[in-house]
């Protein structure tokens, strides 16, 4: 090997190197194993064996939202909500016009310091074509967002984001209290990346707040949402007819590498740069 290629692969491997060592900070995951629990409807059974994260371990809060008498559980192995075989009852469960929320969990700037991806499987259990299951993030947490629920499932105002999955396959989506258009839903698997209004950075660091919306592989929508997201609380919900499952929820913060990783990224940079310039010489 000559004395450039050693040069080039020097510069190359510093710059791989970079990308290994940037690291992304698990906020919460939880895999709702209910292995054993005798008693479903303790949403929060096994939280230490379920749960890792800077923020675990996080209680879940179910509320029933107006009149209808919602059952959320953890270890429910009777119901069908479109789960995958060998799910065995490890999801959490909720119908009839249910909420569910991290109440204890408020995201801000103090614990989201770069972008945020949330991520996690929806399960619908095949309601009528208008029922729904939701997803939000609100300034704000309370049962059904309001006294009245005027609030749920999408809560108006500024800060505020969600979306319906509705049972005859379509996705709407609200920002800000604003509907923002619909798609069509291609899978379980739904993930949300939150930055400032310009792509980077934290979505709470008062820049402004750009939430993108994917649906497996397909981005739904980008949206901007009107003021500053400066604190949320994450909930799904229900319609009346209708029940659902959520799994292997993920939050964290996207890769930031480590200080010592930009020096040697720049370093494996300059190399590089000499190389071509003598290269070229």
């Amino acid at each position: 090997m000559n004395s450039l290629k050693l040069i080039k692969l020097t510069a190359m491997l510093s710059i791989i190197a970079f990308s290994i060592n940037a690291k992304a900070q698990v906020i919460l995951s939880d895999n709702f194993t209910a292995t054993g629990t005798t008693d479903p409807s303790n949403i929060n059974y096994n939280l230490a064996g379920r749960q890792t994260g800077s923020a675990a371990l996080q209680s879940w809060t179910a509320y029933d939202v107006g009149t209808s008498l919602g059952v959320a559980q953890v270890g429910n192995t009777t119901s069908n909500v479109g789960q995958p075989v060998g799910t065995n009852g490890n999801y959490l469960y909720f119908a009839n016009k249910e909420q569910v929320s991290l109440a204890g969990l408020a995201l801000t700037s103090s614990n989201v310091n770069a972008p945020l991806l949330i991520s996690f499987d929806m399960y619908s259990g095949g309601g009528p074509l208008d029922q729904w299951t939701s997803f939000s993030l609100t300034p704000t947490i309370n049962p059904g967002f309001g006294a009245d629920f005027s609030g749920f499932p999408i809560q108006n105002g500024p800060g505020a984001f969600g979306f319906l999955a509705f049972g005859g396959g379509g996705i709407d989506s609200w920002a800000s209290g604003t509907f923002s258009g619909g798609a069509t839903q291609t899978s379980d698997q739904f993930s949300l990346l939150l930055t400032g209004v310009n792509g980077t950075g934290s979505a709470f660091a008062g820049n402004g707040t750009q939430i993108t919306l994917m649906n497996g592989s397909s981005t739904i929508g980008t949206y901007d949402l009107t003021g500053n997201m400066t604190t949320a609380y994450l909930s799904f919900g229900t319609s009346d007819l209708q029940s659902a499952g959520i799994n292997n929820l993920l939050i964290e913060t996207a890769a930031v590498p480590e200080p010592s990783a930009y020096v040697m990224m720049l370093s494996g940079l300059g190399v590089l740069l000499v190389a071509l310039r003598r290269r070229r010489a």
